[in-house]
């Protein structure tokens, strides 16, 4: 660790607070918002994906914002593995009736309107700061937000990435309708989105998913029609990745497959 990342880490270990402010503290115009549908049952996380992702950041406390957090389980998982995460929800029902880590970790979930903009904030001995991550995340997010919407969030985003910062990303490509109603605003397929993020000021960089190898919170794996995308405004300046060895490589296609549920329900009797 270099004395710079030894000194980030020693401050943010410090910390006394993290606070959001935001234009719009929930997304009122959204359908998600109106009908309740994810913030009632998404929390997904994957411990792979932790390890991968703190092992391109070696001995180093990192931070991470998870746009679209749903219940907050990722964000948990995050925190309990010694890291300064948090995460934005567009619909405040979870908040509301304290649902998963809405109760138990209530001091980094945070509700607002993502198409608007919001600032992160870092109380530091006693001293307010902007609050800037290393990563920001957002699974199966973006594909619910209006193409017009798209560049807001983006720059949001850019605000927020610290120099050399990924932004990992799962969109699907296509239609959910539910409840007499399309959930899905933008659906357009993978390139499109790649020529999108890059007309927005993005590098597209295929070798940062490639080393996830297929192991996200969410994404093609477990979701259909869905891909990832891994973004920075600054490649020259993102950690390194390595290629895996076939045995981490043969595990990752293992992991969360439909052969081992297959094999779990047999012996567990659940997937």
């Amino acid at each position: 660790m270099t004395e710079e990342n030894k000194d980030s880490a020693s401050a943010l270990m410090r910390f006394e607070k993290i606070a959001l402010e935001a234009e719009r503290d929930v997304a009122y115009e959204s359908i998600d918002y109106q009908v309740s549908r994810g913030s009632r049952n998404d929390s997904n996380s994957n411990q792979r994906f932790n390890q991968k992702l703190y092992a391109l950041y070696p001995l180093q406390m990192i931070t991470i914002l998870d746009i679209g957090c749903g219940g907050g389980a990722f964000v948990r998982t995050c925190i309990d593995d010694g890291q300064i995460a948090v995460g934005i929800e567009g619909n405040d029902f979870s908040k509301r009736v304290g649902r998963r880590d809405w109760r138990s970790i209530p001091d980094f979930l945070f509700t607002c309107d993502a198409t608007h903009p919001f600032q992160f904030k870092i109380h530091l001995d006693g001293v307010q700061q902007d609050l800037q991550f290393d990563v920001v995340t957002s699974w199966e997010f973006i594909e619910h937000i209006a193409d017009d919407d798209i560049s807001k969030v983006a720059e949001n985003v850019k605000r927020h990435l610290k120099e050399g910062g990924l932004w990992i990303l799962s969109a699907n490509t296509g239609n959910d309708f539910r409840c007499g109603h399309n959930f899905h605003l933008a659906v357009h397929d993978e390139p499109w989105w790649r020529r999108t993020f890059e007309d927005l000021g993005f590098t597209v960089l295929p070798e940062v998913v490639a080393y996830f190898n297929d192991q996200f919170v969410r994404g093609p794996k477990n979701t259909p029609n869905s891909f990832v995308l891994a973004l920075t405004l600054h490649p020259d300046h993102v950690p390194q990745t390595h290629p895996a060895p076939w045995t981490t490589r043969l595990m990752d296609r293992w992991l969360d497959s439909k052969w081992q549920r297959r094999v779990k329900n047999v012996v567990l009797g659940y997937s």
